[in-house]
């Protein structure tokens, strides 16, 4: 088994819920100790971060799903030794032995799209995606874009899109459903990923107002306007063992934290807090 994550990945700050700082980057808690993957970084400004750490280097602008396409454009032949790609956005935290372990289970438990569950600590939009304490895992029928994990026959049937997304808006509902079929779908809970608060120098505010049309504008190119864009929990595996099927899952969290903008002269954030719409 051979395994690959893939970062597009620039400077940052990092901040807890609090607004305090957090000093050093996921580059140090990814590669931290002996890892069982390889390491590819497109580095989207002049920082040169992940350059000492990485497999494969390249500097070039762009959003992860921008740089990705590049990737497997470009670099064919480097990306079809994978059997498993983890795409992760360059503010995820996870220690090595971690990313280890998920790569592991998408092959246990023949997992063909997955992601770590989200500590609730760090920022989150989805709340079935939150870690919940009394799984192994849970089956999904959808996974959000800031930390996929796909096989390599998954990442066949959707690599063709990265190249019409900017943000991922709707192009995760896409993907998820393109991919889902019985329990192979997951979020992995014995494994938790801190997702930091932060700006990067990729940050566009106009970006993130535009995400619902680009959204709307990729789901009618691919004329998926009637995709299910429901996100549900189908079961798991307890942490005991035992396999359940559920009709209705209660998500572990009520609110998320997130980046709260501010415009003026100068774009600054602070970390928020929100309900969930349930």
């Amino acid at each position: 088994m051979k395994n690959l994550v893939f970062t597009s990945a620039g400077q940052r700050k990092f901040r807890d819920k609090n607004n305090r700082p957090i000093n050093g980057s996921p580059f140090d808690t990814w590669t931290k100790d002996l890892k069982d993957f390889d390491l590819v970084t497109y580095c989207y400004d002049d920082s040169n971060i992940g350059k000492d750490k990485s497999n494969l280097w390249v500097q070039r602008k762009g959003t992860k799903f921008q740089n990705f396409s590049h990737y497997a454009s470009f670099y064919p032949k480097h990306l079809e030794q994978y059997d498993y790609v983890w795409i992760v956005d360059d503010d995820m935290f996870m220690f090595t032995e971690d990313i280890n372990e998920m790569f592991r289970m998408m092959e246990d438990y023949d997992i063909d799209l997955g992601t770590p569950s989200f500590d609730e600590d760090g920022m989150h939009y989805v709340d079935i995606l939150v870690n919940d304490p009394n799984y192994i895992l849970r089956y999904s029928n959808y996974v959000e874009c800031s930390a996929h994990i796909f096989s390599r026959e998954a990442l066949k049937k959707v690599k063709h899109t990265f190249s019409d997304t900017i943000t991922g808006n709707c192009w995760d509902n896409y993907i998820s459903n393109m991919i889902h079929k019985n329990n192979n779908l997951a979020v992995f809970d014995s494994i938790k990923a801190y997702h930091g608060l932060s700006m990067s120098t990729i940050n566009k505010v106009s970006a993130r107002v535009n995400q619902p049309s680009e959204g709307k504008s990729f789901l009618e190119k691919y004329n998926a306007n009637n995709i299910n864009l429901g996100r549900n929990i189908t079961g798991g595996i307890k942490k005991d063992g035992t396999e359940v099927k559920l009709n209705k899952y209660v998500p572990p969290v009520e609110s998320r934290i997130y980046i709260k903008v501010n415009l003026g002269n100068t774009v600054t954030w602070q970390p928020s807090v929100k309900k969930y719409r349930r």
